[in-house]
């Protein structure tokens, strides 16, 4: 939803309005993230894994709210996707766990 606004304001606004930079790099951004997720899709398809299942953008709400990008189920497997479209260099830091 979020995305499909941004690109609404994207395309209306005149490249001159000053949040014009700030809508479009949103909208970008949203939509790279986007292709990553349906991009993965392709691969779900090519998988022959008997009796599975992909749910999309799965939103749970309890005491707080989170949403899994995909979430593939099988009769005796469960896996939790957490999609990033990223481009450059990513490093991972094992000393402090983390991915930059």
């Amino acid at each position: 939803m979020k995305r499909e606004q941004y690109q609404a304001l994207s395309f209306c606004l005149p490249a001159t309005h000053p949040k014009f930079s700030s809508i479009h790099e949103q909208y970008r951004i949203l939509d790279a993230g986007r292709y990553g997720e349906n991009s993965l899709d392709y691969y779900f398809d090519l998988c022959s894994i008997e009796g599975k299942k992909v749910i999309k953008d799965l939103r749970i709400v309890g005491k707080t709210a989170f949403q899994i990008d995909r979430l593939l189920l099988t009769p005796s497997f469960l896996c939790l996707l957490e999609v990033k479209n990223i481009t450059g260099t990513i490093y991972f830091d094992q000393d402090a766990h983390q991915l930059y």
